[in-house]
């Protein structure tokens, strides 16, 4: 397999590149869709390898080999000890990609939240990567302000974040509305990838909504994200 990606690499054009990008980025939302610790981790090892091919797509590989990593901590469900070592994956490879792409917006937004959620499985990490959590959101925003999956995982952060600690649970509504609405747009624009991002960003608001006691919100949020998975399988079987 590693020859047939270094092939790839050495040979395809960067449409090609894209394209496996994104087929492996949708194996990723499948696999955490159905919960799958496998399926997750199958694409996560096509992703390292590419990630170790020369070129410019090295290092996007390499952002969604972690992503991998943060949705399995996510469907990792009681188990902590196994969540708590996916985001410790995580947050070390996106450390070094960081440090290799300071630009890379979504990799920043993606350490935020590794670091962040991290917290809630070690008391010892809540205060250093907690600091370290609103630095690199805060990055994240300064690079790329309009990014859907940045604004979205801005938003949830802010929620997460104890008021004493600068959280703010109207922003973050406000932000993960405004992630919802651009994720619809670049679906509309016909982006594949962003569909996934709008049934997630409909969910989170629905969940946020339900805690709020806005039950007919919630209940559209849902029908929403029901309405973009639905689309997002569509295209995924195509």
């Amino acid at each position: 397999m590693l020859l047939a990606i270094l092939a790839l690499a050495g040979l395809a054009g960067p449409a090609a590149l894209a394209g496996s990008l994104d087929g492996l980025r949708i194996r990723i939302e499948q696999g955490y869709q159905g919960r799958s610790l496998a399926d997750l981790e199958a694409a996560r090892a096509e992703l390292l390898q590419l990630a170790a091919a020369p070129g410019q797509a090295a290092g996007d590989a390499a952002y969604y080999a972690a992503y991998a990593r943060f949705r399995q901590a996510l469907a990792a469900g009681s188990d902590k000890p196994a969540a708590r070592r996916y985001l410790d994956d995580c947050i070390a490879e996106l450390d070094d990609l960081v440090e290799r792409r300071p630009e890379h917006a979504e990799a920043r937004a993606l350490l935020g939240s590794c670091n962040g959620m991290s917290t809630l499985y070690s008391v010892r990490a809540t205060m250093t990567r907690g600091l370290e959590a609103r630095r690199q959101m805060a990055e994240a925003r300064r690079l790329a302000p309009d990014n859907p999956w940045v604004v979205m995982q801005d938003g949830l952060a802010d929620w997460a974040t104890p008021r004493l600690f600068g959280g703010d649970r109207d922003l973050a509504l406000a932000k993960l509305e405004r992630a919802a609405h651009l994720f619809t747009e670049a679906m509309a624009a016909g982006s594949r990838l962003a569909a996934w991002g709008a049934a997630e960003a409909w969910h989170q608001l629905a969940l946020r909504y339900r805690e709020l006691g806005r039950d007919g919100d919630a209940r559209l949020a849902l029908e929403r994200a029901s309405a973009a998975t639905t689309g997002t399988l569509q295209l995924a079987a195509r």
